[in-house]
């Protein structure tokens, strides 16, 4: 799922045709589970309630946060936006965004240190 992260909060998009719109009408409860790239062993997995709502200055947010990205943070011209904008505006497009509650981390490569070592990595 794409993610972008807007004035600190994890910001996602979509169309009431997909199941995570409904899921999250229904019950609003997430977890997203982020891994770092290249070790799937160390990860965070933030817990929360999402937030739906539709919001065209979000949408311009989110849009320009992921062309920026894409572009190796080099912001998009405006034309550039504006074609991108076109392209998800649409009346059933909903911004959501979780509204984290709980943080979970895993390192699994320290784990395993623990359990051959036996020696407590985490202090």
């Amino acid at each position: 799922m794409l993610y972008m992260v807007i004035d600190g909060i994890i910001t996602i998009t979509s169309t009431t045709n997909r199941a995570k719109y409904h899921a999250w009408r229904r019950n609003p409860a997430a977890c997203f589970c982020i891994w770092e790239p290249g070790n799937i062993g160390r990860q965070v997995t933030l817990r929360g309630t999402v937030d739906i709502t539709q919001d065209a200055s979000l949408l311009r947010k989110f849009t320009e946060a992921f062309l920026t990205m894409r572009n190796k943070g080099e912001p998009p011209a405006e034309e550039r936006l504006a074609e991108e904008i076109a392209k998800f505006d649409a009346p059933d497009r909903h911004m959501m965004q979780l509204r984290v509650e709980k943080v979970l981390t895993h390192d699994l490569n320290k784990l395993f240190e623990i359990e051959t070592t036996g020696e407590d990595v985490w202090s």
